[in-house]
């Protein structure tokens, strides 16, 4: 001060450092304008300005701040940027393939989505471009022969896999088509009939890849997820018996609509393999020579032989659920589970209860029992009560399918299956009103490691109800119709 210089202190929460050694970034203007400062501060001038999109080149300068160097009328000078207006790019920018999933999908001139394109493409096309920021791809495109950098955002594409993986599995459309490109709009290169086996390669969240010859040509194509069923990994070799009367066939594709290469009567010993949720793949002979085939698994599983099912008589012990008009819930829920029991023992199931008398037994070890003892499903019984009203009246059956307290059941589709298989023959045998099937998370359900049901089988505080349930047959006719039930599931 005056030509004197002074040792004087600065507060450190009045200061930001800055680091000690700055790196080279580059990044996405995301406010409109962004701002380069004279100083940083975003109340200084703008040395220049930025439309949202742009890419800008800037170097690390403090936690806020980027510094960057910007010309005006020819003559450079050093700003700041404030690091929420901008978005950094990647260090090391990976290339990548996808598909375009917005019709168009556009390569935008800046990283914006105001921006002009540089070129559109149609949805399900092929597209390669490379790791830009969290929200924007940088590709390559070329118009009128030149090249020109542009920018995808993510959002208008699915990325293909990195490392493919081939697989094999059965057409389950009628007909299944190959696609030109990933888009059930595009026209197809080839198609199969509804059984046929195919062979294709993982390549995105939605879409499979193949190879097709259309008149001695390859092509690549691609096949729309859902309109196939993968084969298993591991294949394993099985022994069965023909438990059907009418004999078991072995079709040319997995579909009893194809050609029949063999029949097998009722008692003969077959082998096979393992291959896909409803069929098995077999080797046969015909005039000596071998040719796969394929055998529908319920024809080797006829109703209930084989299968393990565990059910479930809610409450016990301590714990006597529901009461109401004479009738306490844990005495029904057990004479039902025991006569169902009875039943899908004769039908050839293997039948685990988990209780057979008046205990107690928690939540979580039911759903135990099914992981214990590899079982195909679990069944629970209870019966209703509505506390507010007496009118309430009905069936109902209940599986799981969304997350709640960090479970879910594995199988929503199948448990939701047979849910509605238990409720429409529950209902058609006790002649009781339907409530439908609904979704729940009860700890039985989404604790659980294979399809499961849990089925109320009427309101003990409802007097209509009540009587249906006080009836001698009753116990039977509801027993027959979750039987009944599951035996639709299997079939």
């Amino acid at each position: 001060m005056n030509g004197k210089n002074y040792t004087g202190y600065i507060y450190k929460k009045d200061v930001e450092n800055a680091v000690t050694n700055q790196k080279a970034l580059r990044g996405i203007a995301t406010k409109n304008p962004t701002k380069v400062y004279r100083t940083a501060s975003t109340t200084a001038s703008a040395l220049k300005s930025y439309a949202n999109g742009s890419i800008l080149s800037y170097r690390t300068f403090s936690t806020n701040w980027y510094q960057a160097t910007v010309y005006v009328n020819g003559k450079n000078y050093t700003g700041y940027i404030y690091k929420k207006d901008v978005e950094n790019a990647v260090t090391n920018q990976k290339a990548l393939r996808g598909i375009a999933t917005k019709n168009p999908t556009k390569v935008y001139r800046t990283a914006s989505t105001t921006a002009s394109a540089l070129k559109s493409y149609a949805n399900g096309s092929i597209l390669s471009y490379r790791t830009f920021s969290t929200n924007w791809y940088q590709a390559t495109v070329y118009v009128n022969g030149k090249n020109y950098t542009g920018y995808i955002y993510k959002k208008d594409v699915e990325n293909a896999v990195t490392n493919q993986k081939a697989l094999r599995g059965i057409a389950t459309k009628n007909p299944t088509k190959v696609y030109r490109t990933a888009s059930t709009t595009a026209s197809a290169l080839k198609s199969y009939a509804n059984g046929s086996i195919l062979s294709y390669r993982t390549f995105s969240t939605n879409w499979y890849q193949a190879t097709v010859y259309v008149n001695g040509k390859k092509y690549t194509g691609y096949i729309y997820k859902k309109d196939v069923e993968n084969s298993v990994s591991t294949q394993k070799i099985l022994t069965g018996v023909v438990y059907v009367n009418r004999g078991v066939n072995v079709y040319a594709k997995a579909s009893t609509s194809s050609s029949i290469l063999k029949s097998y009567p009722k008692g003969k010993t077959l082998k096979y393999k393992t291959f896909t949720s409803g069929w098995y793949e077999a080797t046969v002979y015909i005039n000596g020579k071998p040719k796969t085939g394929y055998i529908k698994k319920s024809d080797m599983e006829a109703g209930l032989h084989g299968k393990i099912i565990i059910v479930d008589a809610g409450h016990g012990g301590k714990d006597s659920g529901a009461s109401g008009n004479g009738i306490i819930e844990k005495k029904l829920n057990l004479s039902v589970a025991l006569e169902l029991a009875n039943k899908l023992r004769s039908g050839g199931a293997t039948v685990y209860l988990t209780r057979s008398t008046d205990t107690y037994i928690t939540l979580n070890d039911r759903a135990a029992v099914a992981k214990k003892m590899n079982a195909d499903i679990f069944v629970s019984i209870h019966a209703n009560s509505a506390s507010a009203s007496a009118s309430a009246s009905g069936i109902e059956t209940y599986y799981n399918q969304f997350l709640f307290k960090g479970a879910k059941n594995p199988y929503p589709a199948e448990s939701k299956r047979l849910a509605q298989c238990i409720q429409t023959n529950l209902v058609q045998t006790t002649k009781m009103k339907n409530r439908g099937v609904k979704e729940d998370a009860f700890v039985v359900l989404r604790e659980n490691t294979v399809p499961s049901v849990l089925v109320e089988l009427g309101f003990l505080t409802n007097k209509n109800d009540a009587a249906i349930m006080k009836k001698s047959d009753y116990k039977n006719k509801a027993a027959q119709g979750i039987y009944n039930g599951i035996e639709a599931y299997f079939q």
